[in-house]
């Protein structure tokens, strides 16, 4: 059985640009992504593929720095899963939008 860490945090933490992307075409995210009722689910790569897999890919799409600063935030400290949420916790480092 495995069991992986996440990171949970608020919405906030993305910027509104990215949400309206997220929202828009969550398949076209270079990573899973899972929509639920408040935020979303987010899969994060292994360290050694994030650069390639995801964080070139969200550049290249405009994502914020912001978003993919969390992205490897939560990829070096382990976690597989991001949990956007409404009512996510705060994250000490990452710096909070207000949308």
């Amino acid at each position: 059985m495995g069991v992986e860490k996440f990171l949970d945090a608020a919405t906030a933490y993305i910027t509104y640009e990215d949400s309206v992307k997220l929202l828009d075409d969550p398949v076209a995210f270079p990573s899973r992504v899972i929509p639920h009722e408040f935020g979303w689910w987010i899969n994060v790569p292994e360290v050694k593929f994030l650069e390639e897999d995801l964080i070139q890919p969200m550049k290249c799409a405009g994502y914020s720095e912001r978003f993919i600063n969390m992205i490897k935030m939560a990829s070096k400290n382990g976690c597989w899963w991001i949990n956007l949420d409404c009512d996510g916790e705060y994250v000490e480092g990452l710096e909070y939008n207000e949308w």
